[in-house]
Parts: structure tokens; C-alpha cells; sequence
């Protein structure tokens, strides 16, 4: 069995609070690799982007770990600053 077979196996006898579990972790770890994504395609460390956003560095390991999902303020602050590189280098 394939690793995409097992995983269709393990989601399709998932109760439904289960499922929605699942997903909320797959989401804040699929949020926290774009994060980790962005910021290394800015050249950036977690120290610099903590730095430039104002975040907590602790904050920004917890979001590219996928321990937390940030709230709006948050995330407007990230895309702020990802805009910014881009603008200023693309």
C-alpha cells in the first residue's frame, strides 16, 4: 500500500469530529510551510521576520510549526511584510 493509499484509507474511517480535527491540523501545517516558504524565498530568518513584523519570534515558530493559526491582525502584518519584499526586490 502506497502512502497516498494509506491516507485515503486512515481519512475515509475517520468519525466526522475526527475528520474536522484532520483538516484544522492540516491546515495551520500547510499555513506554516507557505510561512516557512515566503520567508525563505525573502531570505529571511525567523529572528529577521519577528523583527520587521513586530511578531514574537515565539509566535512565528509556533505558526511555521503548525501549533497555532494566526488571527487576522496577524495575518494582514505577514502579508504586509512578504508585499513589501516582493515589491521591493521582484
Amino acid at each position: 500500500m502506497t502512502a497516498k493509499e494509506y491516507k485515503k484509507e486512515y481519512i475515509k474511517n475517520l468519525s466526522p469530529e475526527e475528520l474536522n480535527d484532520y483538516q484544522e491540523t492540516k491546515d495551520k501545517l500547510d499555513f506554516g510551510l507557505s510561512v516557512i516558504l515566503m520567508r525563505d524565498k525573502a531570505g529571511w530568518t525567523q529572528e529577521q521576520l519577528a523583527q520587521s513584523t513586530g511578531v514574537p519570534l515565539a509566535m512565528i515558530k509556533s505558526i511555521e510549526d503548525g501549533e497555532v493559526t494566526p488571527d487576522y491582525y496577524l495575518l494582514r502584518k505577514l502579508n504586509l511584510r512578504f508585499e513589501i519584499k516582493q515589491a521591493v526586490t521582484g
